[in-house]
């Protein structure tokens, strides 16, 4: 092959590649929070559930219950959507945290749905139990808290393992390293009936 046809084929590899990497940047979509929520520019936003920071500002999807926690009813503003992160700051110019969404059974746009709300806490905690409010602002389950009081505290289940929220029992996690730990909220009808560490 002449040094000619080499020259040509290795132009030929290095423009293909470059615009495979062009056409995938350009057709990367952007997720607006506003569309996916169905809300006009300029919407406040708020915790739909209390999260746990873990110490870090880095958080798992996955909700572990360790480190501190953000209160439902948190006024936040969303940075940045990707297909595996949301960056998200507690508003108005507070700490910057970024979850890392770790469920491949939904798109992250359902996720989001779950996370966050229009409602601030006033609107959150309506047909609670006002005796229940102290425990769920720091994230404790008690018997008789209803299903609503339980995802206001601990956020929805994970849904790799409590598939359906109408289910008796609930899964959720308090850590994942070094050992995973999982705990389980039992339900008797809507009533909470015991928390199994």
């Amino acid at each position: 092959m002449s040094i000619y046809r080499k020259l040509c084929t290795v132009m030929t590899v290095a423009l293909t590649i470059a615009l495979l990497f062009i056409v995938g940047c350009s057709t990367a979509k952007t997720i607006d929070v506003g569309e996916v929520m169905q809300q006009p520019k300029g919407t406040k936003f708020y915790l739909a559930h209390n999260i746990w920071t873990n110490g870090r500002h880095r958080i798992s999807s996955v909700n572990y219950q360790r480190g501190a926690v953000l209160p439902f009813g948190t006024e936040i503003k969303i940075l940045n959507i990707g297909t595996t992160t949301i960056e998200f700051q507690v508003a108005p110019a507070g700490p910057k945290y970024t979850i890392k969404y770790e469920y491949a059974m939904e798109p992250i746009q359902g996720y989001l749905k779950k996370l966050i709300t229009i409602k601030n806490r006033d609107e959150l905690i309506k047909d609670t139990n006002p005796e229940f409010l102290d425990l769920m602002l720091i994230g404790q389950v008690v018997p008789g808290m209803t299903r609503k009081e339980v995802i206001l505290t601990y956020g929805p289940p994970s849904p790799h393992r409590t598939p359906s929220q109408i289910n008796p029992t609930w899964v959720y996690w308090s850590r994942k390293w070094p050992i995973s730990l999982s705990f389980r909220v039992v339900f008797k009808g809507d009533k909470v009936l015991q928390v199994m560490r």
